[in-house]
């Protein structure tokens, strides 16, 4: 068989023409792209960029989730414009792929980072729409959540908890959907046409406070080292039950002889700094020589093996501190030795700024909460003026 004769010098030239002219037009579209790209790239670096003028005012349009947002910034200036075009942009989206209680945890811990809501109150409001949630148990969206439904669930509450008890629930969800509205995820609180009983506030505060002399034989009887801690912080620091539950060692500055209560473990975002007096500094010493090792700046002070709890507290003395109380033939609750320290405090002399400093609540706060102490102080009829 004879062989075959090759391709002849034409076919050869316009083979290699052909690769070539290929070869330049894939060069010249990978750099048509490169140029598409960094033009898109350029205008996205744009901080002006969805900027436009609706009247004298400017608003911004950007896409999120797949939606087209337009949103007013409320200003004439470009340069202000422009900053809260960065802060929308910024703004955490509703993630329609998460779980409902999931996306609003987003929101939430969003808002615990930029230090406009406290670790506690996430906690507490997360906990609380997710009870919402368990009893309606077919809402899936946000806007599900109609008047009609928040009105069965605090209806439902208000069978079973007190008045004060449905104020507190209701606060909390009208607070979570104003977040919502705020942050432009609802278009209006559907709280606002809810209908709940009169709640007058005054009438349900509880004022009772533990005499000087009684909080000292109270800390003078206690054999219970631990007991005896819970009561020196709250008659002698002024700690809130779940701050006393949350202590830890490195709360405890001795040489400065001062308490630091960080805002994550408190109902507010604002420090505690109460003094220590010698009785707490001579305890904190007789607890730390009994454990069996030195303990570490974050070790829990009480119940140290428990890290979480079921419910509101980590663990919860309340058991004990009933039944101490029931001993010695005192009424008195967790928070009655928060009011006796402020009551003894202003009562001795000092002011409420001092006392705002030392307890973590500012000076209104304090006047508000605890109209009892108008009588030691006339500052504080001026402050509720």
């Amino acid at each position: 068989m004879l062989p075959t004769s090759p391709p002849c010098a034409n076919s050869k030239t316009e083979e290699c023409a052909s690769i070539s002219t290929n070869i330049n037009a894939q060069i010249a579209n990978i750099q048509n792209m490169k140029t598409k790209n960094a033009a898109k790239k350029k205008k996205h670096n744009d901080p002006a960029q969805g900027l436009y003028l609706r009247g004298p005012l400017y608003w911004l349009r950007y896409s999120s989730n797949g939606e087209q947002l337009r949103v007013p910034l409320r200003t004439s200036d470009i340069g202000e414009a422009v900053k809260r075009a960065a802060a929308e942009r910024a703004r955490v989206p509703f993630d329609p792929n998460l779980h409902l209680q999931g996306a609003l945890r987003r929101q939430l811990e969003d808002e615990e980072r930029a230090g406009r809501l406290s670790a506690r109150y996430v906690n507490e409001a997360h906990r609380r729409f997710k009870v919402f949630l368990d009893f309606h148990h077919d809402i899936t969206k946000l806007h599900d959540i109609t008047p009609r439904r928040l009105q069965e669930y605090l209806d439902h509450v208000r069978k079973h908890r007190k008045p004060a008890t449905l104020n507190t629930y209701a606060g909390q969800l009208r607070g979570i959907l104003s977040l919502m509205v705020r942050r432009r995820h609802l278009a209006h609180n559907p709280m606002d046409e809810v209908r709940l009983p009169a709640f007058n506030q005054a009438e349900h505060v509880r004022d009772n406070v533990v005499p000087g002399e009684v909080a000292a034989r109270l800390i003078r009887n206690c054999k219970d080292i631990r007991l005896k801690y819970i009561l020196l912080c709250g008659f002698c620091l002024g700690m809130r039950k779940n701050e006393i539950i949350e202590s830890r060692w490195g709360w405890f500055n001795i040489p400065a002889r001062v308490c630091l209560i960080p805002p994550e473990a408190r109902k507010r975002s604002k420090p505690a700094c109460p003094p220590l007096n010698s009785e707490v500094l001579a305890h904190l010493d007789k607890m730390r020589r009994a454990l069996p090792k030195p303990p570490l700046p974050t070790d829990y002070i009480l119940e140290p093996g428990v890290v979480a709890g079921d419910y509101r507290y980590r663990w919860d003395f309340r058991e004990p501190f009933i039944k101490f109380m029931k001993e010695n033939k005192v009424d008195a609750t967790a928070h009655d030795m928060r009011r006796s320290f402020c009551t003894a405090a202003v009562k001795n002399g000092a002011t409420l700024e001092q006392l705002s400093a030392w307890v973590g609540d500012s000076a209104r706060v304090l006047a508000s909460h605890y109209a009892h102490l108008k009588s030691y102080s006339p500052l504080v009829e001026n402050i509720l003026k």
